[in-house]
């Protein structure tokens, strides 16, 4: 399963994790085949700083409440979030561009725009480092 096919997968199962108000380990235990390493390893990490996660979702959220977002989007930007924040291994634009697909494919219109605008400032401050030092490359190569 490629890394997108597994971005998917670990955001419809946080949205099944929501939408059943339970736990990432009760929904993991009640699938009938295992999610592959990547997915486990996002969805592990989700729950090992879901607060954290949730804080950066609400403190960008503008004046929405997470609870006020489709469910959808929510699980797409705890995916992204959590993403961001574990490691740097994946580039930026990767992670908001495919979580921008996943908005087009699973949810309103509207979505996309919204989910980019929340993803953009989040990077800016999760990896605003990385940011910095990908504009300044392409500033030399000019």
């Amino acid at each position: 399963m490629s890394k997108t096919d597994s971005r998917e997968r670990a955001a419809l199962l946080l949205f099944e994790t929501d939408s059943k108000e339970q736990s990432v380990e009760d929904t993991l235990k009640e699938l009938a085949v295992d999610p592959d390493k990547y997915v486990l390893e996002l969805l592990s990490d989700y729950s090992k700083n879901s607060q954290a996660v949730n804080t950066l979702l609400s403190e960008n959220t503008k004046g929405w409440s997470s609870d006020r977002l489709p469910g959808i989007d929510r699980a797409v930007l705890r995916m992204a979030i959590t993403e961001l924040v574990r490691s740097a291994e994946t580039p930026v634009g990767t992670i908001i561009s495919e979580s921008l697909l996943l908005c087009e494919k699973y949810s309103t219109p509207e979505s996309p725009r919204f989910v980019n605008g929340v993803l953009g400032t989040i990077a800016h401050k999760v990896r605003g480092v990385e940011l910095l030092k990908n504009s300044e490359n392409l500033s030399s190569d000019s």
